[in-house]
């Protein structure tokens, strides 16, 4: 960065404004917003003004260099330093895949055949948790009855998805 006037010449500073230290907090959840960027800067010649630019559009407001409640994409600070040397950091901000379930049934057959459900979940951070409305907590239940039954599967991250299934008995026709 140099400035030339006609009488006197500022040079560069002594060191391009650097960054010390990134604390990039990613989104948790697909769609979320709780992602978050802090800053350590130096060099250059301080104070610095600056503004953050999200998917190519300013964010209003955000002239600090720490931002919160981030959704997933692409961050750009851009900094200016008292003599106009500029500089500018991208970040980018993934989000987990979405939570995305499917529930698997097969229907008991009364007297003596349980029925069995199965959730099967993709997506979010690995690391699955489920609860069944039943009480269970296992991917696959055995059920014995007529029923509606849901399931909420959570990610390591606190992520959940739900839903249900209605599994009606079979009965074995040759009986009747």
């Amino acid at each position: 960065c140099r400035t030339i006037f006609p009488f006197f010449n500022i040079g560069q500073p002594i060191t391009s404004i650097e960054l010390t230290e990134e604390d990039i907090e990613n989104p948790s959840c697909f769609g979320a917003m709780d992602g978050s960027i802090a800053l350590g800067l130096m060099g250059g010649s301080p104070p610095y003004s600056m503004y953050w630019n999200y998917d190519n559009s300013l964010l209003t407001g955000a002239v600090i260099d720490s931002i919160g409640n981030l959704a997933a994409g692409l961050y750009e600070l851009v900094l200016t330093d008292t003599i106009g040397c500029e500089e500018r950091f991208e970040f980018e901000l993934p989000a987990p895949d979405s939570l995305e379930l499917i529930i698997i049934g097969t229907p008991p057959l009364p007297p003596d055949t349980p029925g069995m459900i199965s959730a099967n979940v993709t997506g979010g951070t690995p690391g699955y948790s489920y609860l069944w409305s039943t009480g269970d907590t296992d991917m696959s239940i055995e059920v014995a009855e007529e029923s509606t039954y849901s399931v909420t599967v959570t990610d390591v991250n606190d992520c959940d998805v739900v839903d249900s299934i209605l599994l009606v008995p079979v009965f074995d026709v040759s009986e009747v």
